[in-house]
């Protein structure tokens, strides 16, 4: 029984961690960066295909370009591609704060609750 309250506390510190977040949640464009300083001063080098096409004018890295990411959920995390998308990684660090935040008041809450 005990483990199972645990359980049901820590669902329900998940739930409003959720629901916080998604309140302030806004889908923002995603850009393309250089992935060694993230500088969104990008060349391409057209000539050549697959290794390294693009290359960076500031720390002169050379990396593939990712392929082009756009993110149209209705919900986050509803499809497969949320996965890989800058935007619902950012909403879960949101979560996850919010959980470490919550998580220290969630048993005085379920004790109010079992009182009552």
């Amino acid at each position: 029984m005990y483990l199972q309250n645990k359980l049901l506390d820590k669902k329900r510190c998940y739930e409003l961690a959720m629901q916080s977040a998604l309140e302030g949640w806004q889908r923002d464009p995603v850009e393309f960066k250089c992935p060694a300083c993230g500088s969104k001063k990008i060349g391409t080098r057209p000539g050549l295909r697959g290794k390294n096409p693009c290359w960076c004018p500031v720390c002169k890295n050379h990396f593939d370009q990712p392929a082009h990411f756009v993110c149209d959920c209705s919900e986050p995390g509803s499809q497969s591609k949320c996965h890989d998308c800058p935007n619902f990684h950012k909403l879960l660090a949101t979560v996850k704060a919010t959980v470490k935040e919550l998580q220290p008041r969630a048993p005085k809450q379920s004790q109010l609750g079992n009182d009552a």
